[in-house]
């Protein structure tokens, strides 16, 4: 007869620290692919990749405006109002 642990398909139990006292993989039956008190033991974290900058090919368009109005690519054709106090919220900003 099977083991009812016995998986198709391997799961997170077999690296899991919890599995020997597990009371979720006992009732399910079969190995998780997905369980909130997974826990490997391991605590790492990632290092950030850094590559090289590259430098801007020319300077922002700055527009006299305050706001995401000074460096939009849709300024030139903007239709829309533009207070002294600057656009801080626009879903046409490029």
């Amino acid at each position: 007869m099977n083991s009812p642990l016995k998986a198709e398909r391997p799961g997170l139990c077999m690296t899991c620290n919890n599995a020997p006292d597990c009371v979720y993989r006992s009732q399910r039956g079969f190995d998780a692919l997905y369980c909130e008190t997974y826990d490997s033991g391991e605590c790492s974290i990632a290092e950030p990749i850094i590559t090289s900058v590259k430098p801007l090919s020319g300077e922002m368009k700055q527009h006299p405006c305050k706001g995401l109005c000074s460096n939009c690519d849709n300024y030139e054709d903007c239709l829309l109002p533009m207070p002294e106090e600057g656009v801080w919220h626009c879903e046409e900003y490029r």
